[in-house]
């Protein structure tokens, strides 16, 4: 048996300890899937109307409140559902949503439990009975399922899909997606996670138009998760990449691709999206698999999906 000098037993004690103590510092705890926050104390100037405070019941009997403006267009029978990302409260979101107007269709800022000054702790079957919720409260609402639309952000877009697999709706639009929880994360961590919002196993399921928006300087979800989403999904499916556009793309340049995205989806033709080539934007339709790899922008181990 070699004998190992006192610089050599110290390194080998310390790798030893390292390995020990490892799983410790990896605690899946410390990666935090919500961070919901309290509504503000005021609300801010709404320089288009303020949204009216709507509620729904979910499954398991929370009230739930969100944020509604009717359409800017009075011929419009559409309405958009837009579900937030992980962080935040409702009028948050809504000041984000607010920037959806514009399209002229009703808007509805979902929210979540845990969420404002919403009841009980937020959880990936709780978030998804969520958007079933809102789903409801659309249709009690009066508007048909071939006009509700709806438009997630980061966490929002698993809620988004996860809703389009078993709702009534038109179709669904997401914004920065991911494959699943697992890959924003060490393996260590992702081990030991119990919710996974596998979104990469569910869209192959989802019947409805799907298209895919993702900026290519997303540094929270790899940009190359919506490729992979896009590439899984069965048609009618679209992607959009956003040259150098973050995980929060910025509404102004969103709205017009969403307004495409539900005018392609109420025609039945996603083909129509071709049109934003024009305007140097990346398009892709299914039937056509042929995408680039977006790259690796995002980093495991992120803490905030926003």
């Amino acid at each position: 048996m070699p004998i190992l000098r006192p610089r050599s037993l110290a390194r080998a004690v310390l790798t030893a300890l390292v390995f020990v103590m490892l799983p410790a510092f990896l605690d899946p705890g410390e990666f935090k899937v919500y961070l919901p926050d309290e509504l503000p104390r005021s609300e801010p100037d709404w320089p288009n109307g303020e949204p009216a405070v709507v509620a729904t019941v979910t499954e398991d009997g929370l009230t739930l409140k969100g944020r509604f403006w009717p359409a800017e267009d009075p011929t419009s029978e559409r309405l958009i559902i837009f579900f937030h990302g992980n962080k935040g409260h409702v009028v948050k979101a809504a000041e984000y949503a607010e920037g959806l107007r514009p399209i002229g269709d009703a808007v509805l800022v979902a929210d979540y439990r845990g969420y404002s000054d919403n009841p009980g702790t937020p959880s990936e079957a709780g978030l998804f009975a969520d958007g079933r919720a809102f789903v409801k409260l659309a249709l009690q609402m009066g508007y048909a399922p071939e006009n509700i639309f709806v438009v997630g952000l980061s966490l929002g877009s698993a809620v988004s899909l996860a809703v389009a697999a078993t709702e009534p709706i038109a179709g669904v639009v997401v914004m920065s997606a991911f494959t699943r929880l697992d890959d924003l994360v060490p393996r260590s961590i992702a081990k030991r996670m119990n919710e996974h919002f596998d979104n990469l196993a569910r869209v192959p399921h989802i019947p409805m138009p799907k298209v895919f928006i993702q900026g290519t300087f997303d540094a929270v979800v790899i940009p190359d998760h919506g490729r992979q989403l896009y590439l899984a999904a069965r048609a009618p499916a679209a992607l959009i990449v956003l040259d150098s556009v973050f995980h929060r793309p910025p509404m102004s340049k969103a709205r017009e691709i969403i307004a495409a995205a539900i005018e392609g989806i109420a025609a039945g033709d996603l083909g129509t999206l071709d049109h934003l080539k024009k305007k140097g934007l990346k398009v892709f339709v299914a039937p056509d698999r042929d995408v680039p790899a977006l790259g690796e922008a995002g980093a495991r181990g992120t803490r905030n999906l926003r």
